[in-house]
């Protein structure tokens, strides 16, 4: 494992493509795209429908079991957000950890998870990012049959049924069976299933 500190040049992207299939109208299938910079290889981790198909796999965990810009049946990827500096450091930590760390490694569903989706907003949390997937990420607010989390600034109520999610200043968003439907402050704009950010943002 290549040593890494805040004064290596290393990033991570949040990559998303559609979803095959007309559930590729709202839904995205998201991963990290991990760049520790010099000479070492881009990685890709995310969690696939499918158990060891791949590349490096624990379970549901895949790393590298496609090139790192490649989509996933349904048009190309695109880059929702990219950290560096700090905010990289913590990630790749916290993701290459993510084998023997996240909770669902022997579990995966469609609807309402976990799934992809999940193991992403999971890795967000857990290295105390921020920023989150766009709505087209089902499955990222999981918590179980019925769950809720405090953030830093809000806080998400989840069930496959019906939820609520608030970050002050931020957002305000309500799910049915898992679908958001809110708004955002800054800018203002509609919260709706199928919105992709495309934020493309350097962090």
């Amino acid at each position: 494992m290549t040593v890494i500190t805040q004064a290596t040049a290393a990033s991570v992207e949040l990559r998303a493509a559609k979803i095959p299939g007309a559930v590729g109208i709202i839904a995205d299938h998201y991963w990290f795209v991990i760049d520790k910079g010099g000479n070492s290889h881009k990685q890709r981790w995310e969690v696939w429908q499918h158990k060891n198909v791949g590349g490096q796999s624990w379970h549901y965990l895949h790393k590298n079991l496609k090139d790192c810009e490649s989509g996933v049946g349904n048009g190309p990827s695109r880059v929702e957000y990219r950290w560096r500096g700090a905010k990289a450091v913590s990630l790749i930590r916290v993701i290459e950890a993510s084998p023997e760390q996240y909770p669902h490694l022997a579990l995966y569903r469609y609807w309402p998870g976990p799934n992809s989706n999940t193991y992403v907003q999971w890795i967000l949390d857990q290295a105390k990012i921020t920023e989150i997937p766009g709505p087209s990420a089902i499955g990222k607010d999981y918590l179980g049959l019925i769950g809720s989390k405090l953030t830093r600034q809000g806080i998400l109520i989840s069930t496959p049924v019906i939820g609520a999610d608030f970050v002050w200043g931020k957002y305000v968003t309500f799910q049915l069976a898992t679908l958001p439907f809110g708004w955002t402050f800054k800018p203002f704009r509609l919260v709706y299933p199928g919105l992709r950010w495309q934020q493309n943002e350097n962090r």
